[in-house]
């Protein structure tokens, strides 16, 4: 029996991807049957075949406008900002609260904890782990991701957090009045 770890291949180097490990993938149905990278959508590739592959924005560009679509109907995430670079959703809900940054470029979802937020997006040293396909892109689209989102606060205005009624965990009581039999009324 084949390992987890090894039961599937990277479709642009055809070697086993760890799924143990770090790498790639999309989901759902972005792209017509008849699209020249349909293969590709749903397939896990490595990091390394997959950041300098010629064909990764091509990829990447529709995945995140089906993320969008997607999102619209998520009651949990909504959209913080969006330019024709990068869409930013968040949930700052607990137990998540999180910021959610998808570059048209790469597809990547690179996540922030809100309370780190302006943290982030003020020190570039707090940015450090991030790709370097998602840093490039970033950079591009830094200025004015701070400008539309500044501060945890904003998030919060923008996101409208949350559409979701947030439900009491106490145990419905029975009516203080007892109800009059049919018969009374």
């Amino acid at each position: 029996m084949r390992s987890l770890a090894t039961a599937t291949r990277c479709p642009l180097c055809d070697k086993p991807v760890n799924l143990l490990a770090d790498y790639f993938a999309t989901s759902g149905d972005f792209l017509a049957p008849d699209h020249p990278l349909y293969p590709y959508a749903g397939a896990k590739m490595h990091w390394d075949c997959y950041e300098p592959w010629p064909c990764r924005p091509e990829l990447a560009r529709p995945f995140v406008e089906a993320w969008i679509k997607a999102n619209r109907a998520n009651p949990y995430w909504a959209e913080a900002y969006r330019d024709n670079q990068v869409y930013v959703s968040a949930n700052p809900m607990p137990p998540i609260a999180e910021v959610s940054l998808r570059f048209y470029e790469t597809g990547n979802d690179v996540r922030v904890p809100l309370d780190d937020w302006p943290l982030w997006i003020a020190d570039k040293d707090r940015r450090a782990d991030l790709r370097e396909m998602d840093r490039e892109c970033l950079s591009r689209s830094l200025d004015r991701i701070r400008a539309a989102l500044p501060d945890i606060v904003t998030i919060r205005s923008l996101t409208g957090r949350t559409r979701v009624p947030i439900r009491s965990a106490a145990v419905p009581t029975m009516p203080t009045t007892p109800r009059q039999p049919r018969w009374q009324v």
